[in-house]
């Protein structure tokens, strides 16, 4: 382990003045890129018995706390005798956790729960000192001054023995400045491919099993305002049931499509899908499935009174949709991929803050105008984060227990230049 740099005692906590550069590089900046580079490096030895600890601060769906969920049985699994812990806002996040410690922090915050407005709920000062620590997506900093700081000097506030060479930023799919990087393409490091806890079958209640259906699990807010939002809404689904009705099995000329209600509002507008087809909407409040409109060819069923589920039961959704799915989410593309069988279509929606991600996954990245996109074909041994990021995760746990003289000598010097003189022996 190595000496802290700041104070032990949270209320004396204070960051150390840093030396600015003429070229204005943040040191946040610096240290992140030194880390990229060595991670790279193949750790010589597989260590077997030491503790991990796992940040996660959610940001408002789902997806983030079954990002922590898969990861952590990738830890336990590549790790299974090390000891596995957390520290989370989130309540769901310490229902899906399968591990040792939970250590809950609360936000002051306006909104979010960024790193630098955290503190703990229990009387400890400090989470214990754990041999490596993972911050998992979405982790911010809300101070604008903060950000020049790496993520372990903010959270040494909050947990005893971070530094540098033990705490790294897994970013979700795609993103940058980050410290590993899973996701698609050459670069990234695969996707938290799924092959367990799918629900055996449908629950009765969901009223599906005389039905053909199709999932379109998405997001009003694609980041582009209300109106155009709107726009490309209609735009998406029209295109969307197009593809779902040619690929449907469904013999009964009615098709249920499993939305989350607030989209229903997007798709109002008469004749959006077809003079000749019935569109219907079933709600939460609705008592009954509502029966065909007997002058039409074909009845779209729109029902949002069932989603939200839980994740075992979004899965089997999944696997049994007729012919197409539509996502948004990190996880649920991942879940899509992991489940559906090569004839089910799957579309994935364009949002402004996965523009690059979109490109890297559809086949035409065109299609943006249209809201969403067709996904390739890929193979999923080329996709599994299970395997193509062992390798970079052992490095980051060799960095932590066993770093070399060359790799402490050439972090000392980054930090000097930035006025700060600690990485000392205990």
């Amino acid at each position: 382990m190595f000496r802290q740099f700041l104070s032990a005692e949270p209320v004396f906590w204070s960051l150390p003045k840093l030396v600015e550069k003429d070229f204005g590089e943040r040191l946040s900046d610096v240290v992140r890129q030194w880390k990229v580079v060595h991670l790279q490096n193949k750790a010589l030895h597989e260590y077997k018995k030491f503790s991990i600890l796992l940040v996660v601060t959610p940001q408002g769906g789902f997806g983030d706390v079954v990002f922590m969920k898969k990861f952590a049985l990738v830890l336990k699994t590549w790790f299974p005798e090390a000891t596995l812990s957390l520290m989370t806002n989130d309540p769901r996040c310490e229902e899906q956790f399968d591990g040792e410690n939970v250590y809950q922090c609360v936000s002051s915050a306006d909104e979010g729960a960024p790193l630098d407005k955290l503190s703990l709920t229990n009387k400890q000062k400090l989470v214990p000192a754990h041999d490596i620590t993972f911050l998992l997506p979405h982790v911010s900093i809300q101070e604008f001054n903060n950000w020049a700081y790496p993520m372990d000097m903010i959270l040494s506030k909050l947990v005893a023995g971070v530094t540098p060479l033990n705490t790294f930023l897994v970013g979700e799919y795609n993103e940058e400045d980050v410290d590993i990087c899973p996701g698609f393409g050459p670069d990234a490091l695969g996707i938290l491919l799924n092959d367990h806890g799918v629900q055996d079958e449908l629950p009765h209640s969901l009223n599906l099993h005389n039905s053909k259906f199709v999932v379109a699990y998405v997001t009003p807010d694609i980041g582009r305002g209300q109106a155009k939002n709107k726009i490309l809404m209609e735009k998406m689904f029209q295109h969307f049931v197009r593809t779902a009705r040619a690929k449907s099995s469904a013999s009964d000329f009615r098709l249920t499509v499993i939305v989350p209600e607030e989209i229903m509002d997007y798709l109002t507008s008469e004749g959006l899908f077809g003079d000749d087809v019935a569109v219907e909407f079933i709600r939460k409040n609705d008592n009954h499935i509502r029966e065909q409109t007997p002058d039409k060819k074909f009845t779209i069923c729109f029902r949002g009174d069932i989603l939200p589920v839980p994740h075992p039961v979004m899965m089997q959704l999944f696997r049994e949709s007729d012919g197409a799915v539509l996502v948004t989410g990190d996880q649920s593309l991942t879940d899509a991929i992991s489940y559906c069988s090569e004839s089910i279509s799957i579309w994935y929606q364009w949002t402004s803050w996965k523009r690059n991600m979109f490109k890297l996954v559809v086949k035409d990245a065109n299609t943006k105008e249209q809201g969403a996109g067709e996904i390739k074909q890929f193979d999923k041994n080329d996709l599994d984060f299970r395997t193509k990021g062992k390798a970079v995760i052992g490095a980051a746990v060799q960095m932590a227990m066993d770093p070399s003289d060359e790799t402490l000598h050439s972090l000392r010097e980054i930090y000097e230049e930035y006025g700060i003189s600690w990485l000392e022996r205990d």
